[in-house]
């Protein structure tokens, strides 16, 4: 069974600072719950809109990027340095550089391909690790991937 946590370190310079940043990091692999306020959270950072390209309103992608890092690293961050505070930081750099560590642990999880076709977990069924949507068996998508995913608009029937 493989660890659920994970600690590492972080040693960045900020040129844009001119400050180096430190500190060492425990982050969790997240559950069904988690992955609910990570939705939520990541909603709330972007005031509960989303990037419409036939409009061109919403919030564009590097924002929405921006936005999930910080949701992310909010929720699956157990312990982390005094320092990292998304109110406070200035370098995008350096938050992306702990969201790369979070985002690599939470790939960890991510069920690989099957080296024999079809098989199976225990009783026949398959076993998720992961937020895959089932039918996708062997998909290498992030959960960017599937809290991004857009959802089709829905017309009310005449």
């Amino acid at each position: 069974m493989r660890d659920l946590r994970k600690s590492f370190s972080i040693d960045y310079f900020s040129e844009a600072d001119d400050r180096r940043y430190m500190g060492t990091f425990t982050v969790k692999k997240l559950t069904i719950g988690d992955l609910s306020r990570l939705g939520q959270r990541k909603a709330q950072l972007c005031g509960g809109l989303s990037y419409d390209p036939e409009s061109g309103k919403g919030v564009d992608a590097a924002t929405a990027m921006l936005n999930e890092m910080i949701a992310h690293c909010e929720i699956s961050l157990i312990t982390r340095p005094e320092w990292f505070n998304s109110d406070e930081i200035t370098d995008v750099g350096l938050l992306n550089a702990v969201y790369e560590e979070v985002a690599a642990f939470e790939s960890n999880f991510l069920r690989a391909k099957s080296p024999i076709e079809g098989e199976r977990g225990v009783g026949g069924r398959e076993v998720a690790s992961s937020a895959e949507p089932s039918g996708e068996r062997g998909s290498t998508n992030t959960i960017e991937d599937v809290v991004d995913k857009k959802i089709p608009k829905i017309s009310p029937l005449a």
